[in-house]
């Protein structure tokens, strides 16, 4: 600080080694920005404020409450959001627990087999690019989905008409 004020003084000086009218209060002026700037900094660097740490009752009664109430098994849900909070080892604020309730009621609307719009399609997609990826050639890959399932129906046919994830799981 010392530097720079000594740097602005030397430049606020006249070729006859006298200051110029008003430097000492432009001085006085940096420093006191100085000051305050380093004030406003050592705001940022305090500790957070830590909230005691809630107990999983608590947690639990929260999601319950905030989940739709025409969700089938609210319990459930309440349950498994909880336990992934933990296990994943995330804060279980007001506020997390919010925007996971939000995700899951746009991902899902708290169904757990939703329906997948093209799903078996996808699924084909996906097939097809793993196949390539190995160099498998396409035509043993659709010789294998023409393959028949223990239900008698082949491959192919049953993975084109999945609708949920459950249902393609169930396929393999």
């Amino acid at each position: 600080m010392a530097a720079m004020s000594e740097a602005f003084a030397q430049r606020t000086r006249i070729s006859s080694g006298h200051a110029l009218p008003g430097a000492r209060a432009c001085r006085r002026f940096a420093w006191k920005l100085a000051l305050a700037m380093l004030m406003l900094l050592g705001g940022c660097l305090k500790q957070e404020v830590t909230r005691p740490t809630r107990g999983p009752v608590e947690v639990r009664t929260q999601v319950l409450r905030n989940i739709p109430a025409q969700a089938v098994d609210r319990e459930g849900w309440a349950t498994d959001i909880y336990a992934a909070f933990m296990a994943l080892q995330i804060e279980t604020s007001v506020r997390n627990i919010c925007a996971a309730l939000a995700v899951a009621a746009q991902e899902s609307s708290f169904n757990a087999d939703p329906a997948v719009p093209g799903l078996g399609r996808i699924a084909r997609a996906e097939i097809d690019r793993r196949g390539e990826r190995h160099h498998v050639p396409q035509l043993l890959v659709k010789g294998a989905l023409l393959l028949e399932s223990p239900n008698g129906q082949n491959y192919g046919v049953r993975i084109d008409g999945v609708r949920t994830e459950r249902e393609l799981s169930l396929v393999y």
